[in-house]
């Protein structure tokens, strides 16, 4: 599973509305990697979490993905679509 897929899978798991759930992949630096997930403006709060608690076990989650495979960091943003 590619750090795009578990970071859609991890998202689609939290929102109420799963199809406007989209996730870009940019690579900025060989060493540096850029996860974008829209999602619809509604289900923000709940990715955010409670004084950011959900959003910063995802970048946890994701971050620990990334350097058990390539050793590199995870950058992983929200925007509303």
């Amino acid at each position: 599973m590619s750090l795009k897929e578990l970071a859609e899978f991890l998202i689609k798991s939290i929102v109420f509305y799963t199809d406007s759930v989209v996730v870009e992949m940019n690579e900025s630096d060989d060493r540096v990697i850029v996860l974008i997930a829209k999602v619809n403006e509604a289900d923000i709060g709940r990715v955010i979490g409670k004084d950011g608690k959900v959003i910063n076990a995802i970048r946890t989650l994701l971050q620990e993905a990334s350097s058990l495979k390539n050793n590199q960091y995870v950058k992983f943003e929200i925007e509303k679509c």
